[in-house]
């Protein structure tokens, strides 16, 4: 039986795992490859000459001498693509005037790789389940967390109505006159109930967010009919202080569908923050359009702005700017991440950037139409 190239490799692979071959003129220049070889040394590229395989190959061996005993094995490291060299054993062959190179990986080695690669499916698994097992008791102790904040922020919420409204009815004279000292006491009960019914209002906010039992209740609101009775509050609390409240809203926005309740929510808030920064005597700007299917709102303050390195907390739980309100009233520091999670319910989005001269611009978004946000 005549011995070609293809007896050679197929008697060879019926006893070895090969994963090279090559096919080398006498001037080093390659033939013949595999695609493997191809891939694994030049990442697919052609292979032109054998010194592009072998480290050195042609300075330290005379692969004539090679080919004399062919059934013996020799260890070469050969390059990487990724630039790590790496060892096999390779078997030479002369046929026709050229070298036949055969290559395998060490049977050992391929079974110390399998008993490795079993090793890390199995730690793999049993990290899984672990973290499965972590992650449902992580989502237990949450939905408890949530539980319990929703209950005690709801149960404070009576004595702290009680409070406000007998310190409401001493300051109003129903008791009697009060001296000074006295009334400055009950003012002071009267702020700190009022700080505290919006921190309890905020708990109960988180808990149902958190939980995910967030719900929206969609209706139809005309803008420019409903936003001044929106920002009422805000509006006496800017009168006040002297500070104007400036509305602008573009005719395009029309109607738009949303919860009437969390809109006001997010609106009073943000609007709110801006006339608490703003000195007295400045101004707050509200811009309302439309852009891309979102209504748009841009709050405007001239207060301090917001330093760089608060940026990114400032959405999240308790982030706050450091900054003191002009107002003086405390923040709770969950306002506006109940703004983002309520925004992004809606589907829409919502930013804050510092102005170029001076104060901070809030910008939030929501879809006019349902169902066609983000």
């Amino acid at each position: 039986m005549k011995t070609t190239k293809e007896n050679i490799i197929n008697e060879y692979m019926h006893k070895n795992n090969l994963i090279f071959y090559f096919v080398v003129q006498k001037d080093g220049k390659v033939t013949d490859y595999n695609e493997f070889a191809s891939l694994f040394v030049k990442n697919g590229i052609p292979i032109n000459s054998i010194k592009e395989v072998f480290i050195d190959f042609f300075e330290r061996m005379n692969i004539q001498q090679l080919t004399e005993n062919p059934e013996s094995e020799h260890l070469f490291s050969i390059n990487s693509h990724k630039g790590i060299p790496e060892a096999f054993y390779f078997s030479f062959y002369e046929i026709n005037g050229e070298y036949l190179i055969l290559g395998r990986m060490d049977v050992m080695e391929i079974e110390e790789f399998q008993s490795k690669l079993i090793a890390l499916n199995n730690e793999l698994s049993n990290m899984s389940r672990e973290l499965h097992k972590s992650n449902a008791e992580l989502k237990k102790m949450n939905d408890m967390k949530n539980r319990f904040l929703g209950m005690a922020a709801h149960d404070l919420r009576k004595p702290i109505t009680v409070i406000k409204g007998y310190t409401s009815l001493l300051l109003n004279g129903a008791a009697g006159e009060l001296g000074k000292r006295q009334s400055e006491f009950i003012t002071a009960i009267e702020s700190s109930s009022v700080h505290m019914e919006a921190l309890v209002n905020d708990f109960l906010d988180v808990s149902v967010i958190e939980s995910g039992t967030l719900e929206l209740v969609y209706s139809d609101i005309s803008l420019e009919k409903e936003i001044e009775e929106m920002l009422h509050l805000n509006r006496i609390k800017a009168e006040n202080r002297k500070i104007k409240l400036h509305i602008n809203i573009s005719p395009d926005t029309g109607v738009i569908s949303a919860d009437k309740m969390k809109l006001q929510q997010v609106l009073d808030n943000i609007a709110g923050n801006a006339v608490e920064f703003t000195p007295s005597n400045g101004n707050v700007m509200l811009n309302v359009f439309m852009n891309e299917g979102y209504v748009v709102f841009e709050v405007t303050d001239e207060g301090p702005g917001i330093p760089e390195n608060k940026m990114d907390s400032l959405f999240k739980y308790f982030g706050k700017t450091g900054a003191v309100k002009a107002s003086g009233d405390k923040s709770t520091g969950l306002g506006l991440i109940i703004c983002k999670k309520i925004v992004e319910q809606h589907g829409g989005y919502i930013s804050v950037e510092n102005n170029t001269g001076k104060g901070a611009k809030f910008t939030f978004a929501f879809p006019k139409k349902r169902g066609v946000g983000k």
